[in-house]
């Protein structure tokens, strides 16, 4: 019977257990129970475009929103301070560019036409070669990253394709 009770009160205690948001910079967030991401995070880091990145610190989970294509760290939600440069330092840009993740989030951006050259040319850097495609009359440009095997099919100033080559 006791034991039930001691289990019931950690379960209890437990469910008040808060995360906190915190900013790079140090800045930190209190993030509770009911209330919405948005509530916590302010909205110019909420429309950025961005991926995320979970690290296991100690026996809890840490996440790292970080700016898309980059790996310029918005935000990481954690329990622990001591995890924040863990986590940051344990992301893999290179992997994560040459993963299926960056290909899906890739589709969704372009889906949504949020993808521009410039935000192409501030996170990834001028493209090592831009030949001209001619397709059904239109001039498009094709932008090689070599480094990354992408190549962005660009239209108007927006992104509307992308392969990844082999």
């Amino acid at each position: 019977m006791l034991k039930i009770l001691i289990i019931t009160m950690l379960l209890y205690v437990s469910s008040f257990a808060q995360t906190i948001v915190w900013y790079p910079d140090g800045t930190v967030k209190e993030w509770t129970e009911g209330k919405k991401l948005n509530e916590i995070v302010d909205k110019k880091d909420l429309e950025k475009m961005s991926a995320h990145h979970s690290c296991e610190c100690g026996e809890q989970l840490t996440t790292v929103r970080f700016k898309f294509l980059t790996n310029e760290p918005i935000y990481v939600i954690t329990e622990d301070s001591t995890c924040i440069r863990k986590c940051i330092n344990d992301f893999n840009f290179y992997n994560y560019m040459h993963s299926m993740l960056v290909e899906i989030e890739l589709g969704i951006y372009i889906e949504d036409n949020l993808l521009t050259y410039l935000y192409l040319q501030e996170t990834l850097g001028a493209p090592d070669r831009k030949p001209k495609d001619v397709t059904r009359g239109e001039t498009n440009e094709l932008w090689y990253y070599d480094r990354y095997n992408l190549v962005f099919k660009i239209y108007n100033g927006y992104v509307y394709g992308f392969m990844r080559l082999e």
